[in-house]
């Protein structure tokens, strides 16, 4: 099944636009109301990301509470040549990133989530690999998430809860920074500075 020029939300300010995509579908659990996905080939993605003058995230739609665990589900998603934008009309910063190619995977409409790939933010490339818990019914759930620059000389890891249900977003976890040193030469034998510690981010106006 092949779709172009999918627009989710409102037409004027979209949360997720997608220039095609071609999926693979389970026929037999299909007829069954069953839409497991075996494969999505998505292309050119963009989220769109927003924090209002109030410091909420905005969120334009409500993910169903009664659809069971399970009757949607992606088992490979294929990204390229997508980007995520993030605006805060408090300041009128945004940031991008552009060019992200990866493979991402969904138990269910509220996760469990994946994402390993890769994406381009101020002219560097970076890796990046996400996992999920399920959604819970009060907007919650547990986050685990790498970031490193494409020649590794530093890498952060996160792992937490994200808590999107109340009237600002937060995070609430533990980092674990390591840092490459830069060597003088190759008898110049340093070991990587590590830095651990306890995280608390919130949107604030």
């Amino acid at each position: 099944m092949a779709m172009s020029d999918i627009v989710v939300g409102d037409a004027s300010a979209p949360l997720l636009e997608v220039e095609r995509a071609d999926a693979n579908l389970n026929l037999m659990e299909f007829l069954r109301d069953i839409y497991a996905v075996q494969r999505l080939d998505l292309d050119g993605v963009k989220l769109h990301l927003t924090i209002d003058e109030q410091g909420a995230l905005r969120m334009p739609i409500r993910l169903p509470q009664d659809v069971p665990q399970g009757n949607v589900s992606i088992e490979d998603a294929v990204l390229s040549n997508s980007e995520v934008l993030l605006a805060d009309q408090r300041s009128g910063e945004s940031w991008r990133i552009q060019q992200i190619d990866g493979h991402l995977s969904a138990a269910g409409l509220r996760g469990p989530f994946a994402f390993d790939g890769n994406g381009t933010m101020q002219d560097e490339r970076y890796i990046v690999r996400l996992t999920s818990s399920e959604l819970n019914q009060t907007g919650n759930m547990r986050l685990n998430a790498f970031v490193a620059p494409g020649d590794r000389r530093f890498s952060l890891n996160a792992e937490g809860m994200l808590y999107t249900g109340g009237a600002r977003a937060r995070f609430a976890g533990e980092t674990d920074l390591r840092v490459k040193p830069v060597r003088r030469d190759e008898n110049d034998v340093r070991g990587d500075l590590t830095l651990k510690a306890r995280l608390s981010w919130i949107l604030r106006r």
